[in-house]
């Protein structure tokens, strides 16, 4: 299947796009898990495989409820990440969803929606470097998801008399 060509392209520009889902994919596969073990743990009638299709809003409202009634020292720590989750998650939806074909121009493409200073809001390949170096971070650094995710999973365990 052919793809738009744009002429005198930066050839970043769809690297780090590309880049930018597979992190973000990597992001959603930790709270899919998370999800999973949380449902577990709440006890409702869907499945895994229904948690994993569910959408992202879904897992994380599951997640939630699961901190906040059965894991209670988690909730500062998740309420941060929560916060970053959606910062991460609405620019996916910009650079997915809001893109439109007639704005890419050979070294960045611009999201059609104007934000409040009235400013279209344009990415270059530094751009989408910068966003996917913040949201490694964000997934594998210190206090980041995979610790988080560490600290979720060992919890789960001790309610569910695993450990």
């Amino acid at each position: 299947m052919s793809y738009i060509s744009i002429l005198g392209e930066d050839p970043n520009l769809r690297k780090e796009l590309a880049n930018y889902l597979i992190n973000f994919s990597t992001l959603e596969f930790y709270l899919g898990h998370m999800a999973i073990r949380a449902n577990a743990i709440l006890k409702t009638k869907k499945t895994n495989q229904e948690i994993i299709k569910s959408d992202l809003s879904k897992k994380r409202i599951i997640i939630k409820e699961c901190i906040v009634y059965k894991i209670e020292f988690l909730i500062e720590e998740w309420s941060k990440l929560n916060q970053g989750i959606g910062e991460f998650n609405a620019e996916r939806k910009n650079l997915i969803h809001k893109i439109n074909v007639f704005n890419i121009r050979s070294d960045s493409f611009v999201i059609e929606e104007k934000q409040q200073n009235g400013l279209f809001i344009e990415y270059s390949s530094e751009d989408l470097k910068g966003l996917n170096n913040r949201l490694e971070n964000f997934i594998f650094e210190d206090s980041g998801i995979t610790e988080f995710f560490t600290k979720f999973d060992e919890s789960i365990k001790k309610l569910l008399n695993l450990k």
